[in-house]
């Protein structure tokens, strides 16, 4: 039993992982990404945390983003988790457009298009 459908959702379907971890004096700020790419839609969702005396989680995020042609639309919340007198996080929202000016565009098609590089 073949099943087609699914055989090319998985070949456009990309997980990607971030991890950022500053260190200001004594405080060590924490963020995690996670964001799954199918073919030109992608969704995510992030986490901010802090350890200054004790860890804390900051924030919750989701993200949404499209891309058409040479064009990245995205959209990104972040939901506070507020401690009285003690975390103060605020609520962000973002919009973002960008455009991809590389001469290389013919590169960047294809099955695993954003893991190529322009070797020239």
């Amino acid at each position: 039993m073949k099943f087609p459908k699914l055989r090319s959702l998985i070949t456009f379907l990309f997980l990607f992982l971030y991890h950022n971890l500053r260190f200001v004096k004594e405080a060590k700020l924490m963020t995690f990404s996670q964001d799954l790419q199918l073919s030109n839609f992608s969704i995510g969702i992030n986490q901010k945390a802090s350890l200054v005396n004790q860890f804390s989680l900051n924030s919750i995020g989701l993200s949404l983003g499209l891309a058409i042609e040479n064009f990245d639309f995205g959209f990104q919340y972040n939901f506070p988790l507020r401690q009285l007198n003690r975390v103060y996080s605020p609520s962000l929202f973002e919009l973002h457009l960008s455009y991809y000016f590389s001469p290389y565009r013919r590169n960047n098609r294809g099955l695993f298009k954003r893991l190529q590089t322009d070797n020239y």
